[in-house]
């Protein structure tokens, strides 16, 4: 509870850092008209990592914008089942089984790719070398609502011929940081996480290399992508699109949102064809 307040008054923060004052009734009314963006809670400070861009939208649209993050991956897939949120950012997976009320804006780039691997790695020092050797062995994931930390790790697990939560125990750990952690404390066996999620858990490069060792890659995901509900008016649909695609434009806007996380180089449009495109993986 006490992590949540912190968050809490945290998102409520100017972007320059200046603590705002309680609202007052009419600006709770005003703050009830806001447009809900959410994020996947990847990491623990998802949301608050987006307020840059949450801003860009609220200046070129002319229309309040508020970041939020959920606790967990559970309150996040309901919230988008429930259509609480008027955009949200996620993997594929979550876009993909929220596409009843929501509908692709933009996908994210990053590194110069529109789609990207996840990873399945060991501390170098495990006698498992590869990943049917994990049978009777326990895996840290992300979460079941997870693209790269759940859906896709399971699926290497099955074409290894071994069967999630029976022949593999599955530890869901609730973030890709907490799965890098997690096998670096040597909680699990082994982690599966975006590539690289080791980077949350070993800064240097050089001992992240001595420390783990890959065993396998996914097939490529496609991009995380950042969906609005498809009963917001036509017109503010296209105005916040236009501003998405307008971020790249401003000048250390995409370095600021990539503090933290693999490299923004872009945001382009996406369509249906994004979304459906995990389906025969789900």
């Amino acid at each position: 509870m006490r992590a949540d307040r912190i968050l809490s008054r945290e998102m409520n923060q100017d972007p320059l850092g200046l603590n705002v004052s309680a609202a007052t009734d009419d600006e709770q009314k005003v703050e009830e008209q806001n447009l809900q963006f959410a994020r996947a809670p990847a990491v623990s400070d998802s949301a608050l990592r987006w307020q840059p861009l949450a801003a860009h939208i609220s200046e070129q649209t002319n229309q309040a914008v508020k970041m939020i993050q959920e606790a967990g991956y559970p309150a996040f897939k309901d919230g988008i089942r429930k259509g609480t949120y008027d955009l949200f950012n996620a993997g594929p997976m979550l876009c993909y089984l929220g596409r009843e009320k929501y509908e692709p804006l933009v996908i994210i780039e990053r590194e110069g790719n529109r789609s990207y691997t996840g990873i399945t790695f060991v501390p170098r020092a495990s006698r498992i070398k590869k990943l049917s050797d994990l049978r009777g062995k326990t895996i840290g994931l992300v979460s079941p609502n997870s693209t790269s930390g759940g859906l896709y790790p399971r699926k290497l697990l099955l074409d290894a011929g071994l069967r999630p939560s029976r022949d593999v125990r599955i530890k869901w750990l609730g973030s890709h940081e907490q799965v890098a952690n997690a096998v670096k404390r040597r909680w699990v066996h082994a982690g599966g996480c975006f590539d690289d999620c080791r980077d949350l858990a070993w800064k240097d490069p050089a001992e992240k290399v001595r420390s783990t060792r890959i065993l396998s890659y996914t097939p490529k995901i496609p991009g995380e992508m950042i969906m609005v509900r498809r009963d917001i008016p036509e017109e503010t649909k296209v105005a916040i699109r236009q501003a998405l695609l307008s971020a790249p434009q401003r000048q250390g806007l995409l370095s600021q949102l990539s503090k933290g996380e693999p490299p923004i180089s872009d945001i382009a449009e996406a369509a249906q064809k994004d979304v459906d495109s995990v389906g025969g993986v789900v």
